[in-house]
């Protein structure tokens, strides 16, 4: 490997001393400072945008049990509302939809859209790995939620058709 030849940044002062000259120290001194400012930048940006995040997730959490819910136009059955149940935790949740496994995940949030958006992808079950697009809407403590299958286009409105593979469901908050 071939080194540069510092030679040229150093001025001669008093026989064999060397210092580095101004010119080069000033830039040095304005290169660190420029990288600290983006450095400050990039760290208030990404904790603006991780408090927004916060804000959106702060009002899901905790425990939700379903009261009402249809998957492709169909109504769920009095027994898949009892036994289903949502708990989110900072940006996970754990889903039970009627008798089937619990299902864990991440959560995102678009607050700023409208409808508001939310995206779930799963961490096991029938979706592993794959992302759900939805649009959700927080009254009280009345959390609507309504998603297309994973590979869809995120629904528009809040209700399910026929054979679309959709499913809306409407979560009440438990109570502390």
């Amino acid at each position: 490997m071939r080194f540069p030849n510092w030679n040229h940044f150093f001025t001669k002062v008093r026989g064999s001393e060397s210092i580095v000259r101004p010119i080069l120290g000033s830039s040095l001194r304005h290169c660190a400072l420029l990288v600290g400012l983006l450095t400050l930048d990039f760290v208030f940006e990404a904790n603006a945008q991780k408090t927004g995040v916060i804000k959106d997730l702060e009002p899901l959490q905790g425990t939700w049990t379903l009261v009402s819910g249809e998957i492709g136009a169909r109504k769920m059955t009095a027994e898949e509302l009892r036994k289903a149940k949502l708990v989110f935790k900072e940006a996970r949740y754990t889903v039970r939809r009627g008798s089937g496994p619990a299902v864990m995940g991440t959560v995102k949030l678009n607050g700023a859209k409208d409808p508001k958006t939310i995206d779930i992808t799963d961490a096991d079950g029938p979706y592993k790995g794959e992302t759900l697009l939805g649009i959700y809407a927080l009254k009280g403590d009345e959390l609507t939620e309504c998603f297309a299958p994973p590979g869809e286009t995120r629904p528009s409105k809040f209700a399910t058709k026929a054979g679309s593979g959709q499913f809306l469901h409407v979560w009440k908050k438990v109570k502390a």
